[in-house]
């Protein structure tokens, strides 16, 4: 059985380190990270952040950067094999029709039913929009078994804000 070190990955077009290195620092920033994202979605058995140095143009540290950023807002997890962190997608829809999306003023909000390694899930991420861009600001993971306990405390918080205010 292969090492996980050991694994080909499918990687994206990506722009040659001269140019990537051109783009001004916040471009840079949001290319790596959606290069990073891409990288990870085409690869549902995980990478790790040794492979991606390997195979990518960025350096570790940013590479390490954007793995943390986009596991806080839960578009990756990680599992630790040995002493190993692999890195997965935690995007694989259960199916196409369980996707809701609302929009408040410059934010978007999707919900997603999801399945992954660790079960399934009910996913609600927010976007950041702007003219020019998209931006993840967030996400949360509700396991699909307690999802309507979520909702029913999350309506009764409403509740209590609404009595508050």
């Amino acid at each position: 059985m292969p090492l996980v070190n050991d694994l080909e990955i499918q990687i994206p077009e990506v722009l040659p380190k001269s140019e990537y290195l051109k783009l001004p620092p916040s471009e840079r920033e949001l290319y790596v990270r959606e290069i990073l994202r891409q990288t990870i979605r085409k690869n549902i058995e995980g990478v790790t952040a040794s492979m991606l140095v390997q195979r990518l143009p960025f350096d570790s540290r940013t590479i390490e950067k954007h793995l943390s950023i986009l596991t806080c807002t839960n578009e990756i997890y990680s599992v630790k094999i040995g002493n190993t962190q692999l890195y997965l997608p935690n995007s694989i829809p259960m199916h196409h029709t369980k996707k809701q999306t609302f929009e408040i003023k410059d934010r978007e909000y999707t919900a997603y039913a999801l399945q992954n390694r660790m079960g399934e899930f009910v996913f609600i991420q927010e976007k950041k929009k702007t003219e020019f861009t998209e931006d993840i600001g967030g996400g949360i993971l509700i396991p699909l078994a307690d999802f309507e306990q979520f909702v029913s405390f999350m309506s009764d918080f409403n509740k209590n804000v609404k009595k508050s205010g």
